[in-house]
C-alpha cells in the first residue's frame, strides 16, 4: 500500500514551479503552510468563504492571460460548489491549473467525514471537458502532472491524494494566514509591480 504525502510536501514541490505564477489558496491548513513555504509572492489567500477558491481563480486567470494561475481547493470545498469546475470547464483558460487536496474529510470544518470519501475528484474534472487531468498519490507523481500540465497551453486539474493530518499538526507550523488586509495589499503590490 502507498503511503500517502502530507499536505506540506506536497506544497514544498509546488512552490519552486510556481516561482512567479498567482497561487490562490484556500482557508484552513493550506493557508497556513502555502504561507510557510511561499511566505512571499503572489499568494492570494481566502479566508471564510469555502468553495469559492476556484470561481476567484478563475476570474484572475481570465482576467489575466498573460499570468499563469494554480487555485489550491480542499476535498470538502469542491464538493460544496461543483459547478465551478463546469464553468472553469465550459471557459477553459489556458492558464489555469486546479488542484485540489483528498483525504476525505473537512478538517477545517470539525473533522467530519466526506459523505463518499471514496469518490474520485477527477472523475467530475473530466465530465467538466477539463482537457488534461491527473490524480496522484505519490511526490514524484506529483512534480511529473506539475511538468506535463504548467505552460501547456490547456487547462489543467491535479487531485492530490494526501495523509490527513490533525489539527494540532497544522497548529504546530506555528505560522498563520496573513491578515486578510495585509495579504490583500501584498498581492495588490505584486500586481502593480509585475503585471503591467
Amino acid at each position: 500500500m502507498t503511503r500517502l504525502p502530507m499536505r506540506q510536501a506536497y506544497l514544498e514541490r509546488l512552490v519552486p514551479k510556481a516561482e512567479g505564477r498567482i497561487i490562490c489558496s484556500y482557508l484552513g491548513s493550506s493557508a497556513r503552510m502555502i504561507s510557510k513555504v511561499r511566505p512571499h509572492g503572489p499568494n492570494f489567500i481566502l479566508n471564510d468563504f469555502m468553495g469559492l477558491n476556484i470561481s476567484v481563480a478563475l476570474g484572475m486567470a481570465v482576467a489575466r492571460p498573460d499570468k499563469s494561475v494554480i487555485v489550491l481547493e480542499g476535498d470538502g470545498g469542491l464538493l460544496m460548489k461543483l459547478e465551478t469546475l463546469v464553468t472553469a470547464g465550459a471557459k477553459a483558460p489556458p492558464n489555469l491549473l486546479v488542484v485540489t487536496f483528498f483525504n476525505g474529510w473537512y478538517i477545517t470544518g470539525g473533522r467530519q467525514p466526506l459523505p463518499a470519501p471514496e469518490v474520485n475528484l477527477e472523475d467530475f474534472a473530466r465530465a467538466a471537458r477539463f482537457p488534461q487531468t491527473a490524480t496522484v498519490d505519490t511526490l514524484d507523481g506529483f512534480d511529473a502532472a506539475l511538468d506535463r500540465m504548467l505552460d501547456s497551453g490547456r487547462l489543467g486539474y491535479i487531485n492530490l491524494r494526501l495523509k490527513r493530518e490533525t489539527p494540532e499538526q497544522v497548529e504546530s507550523l506555528g505560522v498563520s494566514p496573513p491578515h486578510p488586509l495585509e495579504m490583500r495589499t501584498n498581492f495588490s503590490r505584486w500586481i502593480q509591480e509585475n503585471c503591467k
